[in-house]
């Protein structure tokens, strides 16, 4: 239904913005089949997020803690997240994953909470809650650019993500964090294992990470060097 509207505004329009490249390549195969005249370009200005990073520097994450935050339904990869997180979780004494969100899979959540896995529901403060933690995962079957991704980049932290869609353009494997197929809670325990193994490397994803978003995410820089600028052309 979105691809068909966002097709028919397309005829009239001279560039349309997308938030993600993922997004930009899937409509440019779209709209490259239609006789469209009078559109020049595709043009992705990503999504970012307001950096508040002072605001939570002072905070020191748990040793060996771990979080997912947002909506708790089947395609965000919740009972991969619990199943992978349990395979490994008695190897490391102290490590403890953070389920924060509601939605449907809220009991199941629930039901598996213990002394390593804290469901603890809804939260008004994420990005405190992300400070907190060391290593923030995310495994989705499908997402467009996730705005918790990049708020892991804002805060500096270490990223276990997968494979899919907007995902990569948030986390490059080996360079801010860790891609891990879908749906696969194997892929998902050796990806943890790795991080609790080896603290230099969480430290080293999330310097990357703050760079990452500064380079490519920042509200602010993303306003005045791509939006404003854009605008300002069409204008004259």
């Amino acid at each position: 239904y979105i691809g068909k509207k966002i097709l028919r505004i397309a005829k009239n329009v001279e560039k349309i913005i997308f938030i993600s490249d993922y997004e930009r390549k899937y409509f440019e195969e779209l709209i490259s089949h239609t006789k469209i005249k009078k559109l020049k370009n595709l043009i992705t200005i990503k999504n970012g997020a307001i950096d508040r990073y002072a605001e939570f520097e002072t905070i020191k994450p748990s040793p060996h803690s771990l979080i997912y935050l947002g909506r708790l339904e089947e395609y965000k990869g919740i009972r991969e997240l619990i199943t992978g997180f349990s395979k490994v979780a008695e190897k490391f004494p102290e490590a403890k994953l953070h389920i924060y969100g509601t939605g449907p899979l809220s009991d199941f959540c629930q039901k598996h909470s213990s002394s390593k896995i804290i469901y603890h529901g809804f939260t008004d403060e994420p990005l405190k809650k992300i400070s907190e933690a060391e290593i923030f995962i995310l495994p989705s079957y499908i997402e467009g650019l996730s705005l918790s991704l990049i708020d892991a980049t804002m805060l500096g932290k270490a990223i276990i993500t997968t494979n899919i869609d907007g995902n990569p353009e948030v986390v490059e494997d080996q360079r801010n964090g860790l891609l891990i197929p879908a749906k696969d809670s194997n892929a998902l325990a050796r990806a943890i294992e790795k991080l609790l193994s080896n603290p230099k490397l969480v430290e080293k994803f999330g310097h990357q990470s703050r760079l990452k978003y500064l380079q490519e995410f920042d509200y602010e820089k993303t306003i005045h060097e791509k939006l404003i600028p854009l605008l300002n052309k069409r204008i004259k």
